[in-house]
Formats: structure tokens, C-alpha cells, sequence
């Protein structure tokens, strides 16, 4: 199986785009930035580690 050139170039586009984004911003505008980030990975670590702990259900 291969990857479409037009995505692995769209996704490097994207990519480019938004470090170029990242390095516009304002120094405490990029830790806020980082911040969220990593508050939202640990929200969904906490969501994941819930919906494992929940009984499966079977159908």
C-alpha cells in the first residue's frame, strides 16, 4: 500500500504552515499555546484510562 504524493505533500504544507504559525507568535503566546496542549493530552489520558476502567458491555 502506498501513500498518495498529494497527501504526504498537503500534509507537509500543513506542517510548514503551522510551525511558521508557531514562530509569529509571541514568546508567553507560544507557552500558553504548549500549555493547552499539554493539558488536553492529559484530559483525554484521564478519559481514556476512565473508559477502560468502565464494563464492557456485550451486544
Amino acid at each position: 500500500m502506498s501513500i498518495d504524493p498529494r497527501i504526504t505533500h498537503n500534509s507537509h504544507q500543513l506542517l510548514v504552515s503551522a510551525i511558521e504559525s508557531k514562530l509569529r507568535m509571541s514568546y508567553e503566546a507560544r507557552i500558553e499555546s504548549h500549555e493547552n496542549a499539554r493539558q488536553l493530552i492529559i484530559d483525554l489520558q484521564r478519559a481514556g484510562e476512565t473508559l477502560r476502567a468502565k464494563p464492557q458491555r456485550t451486544s
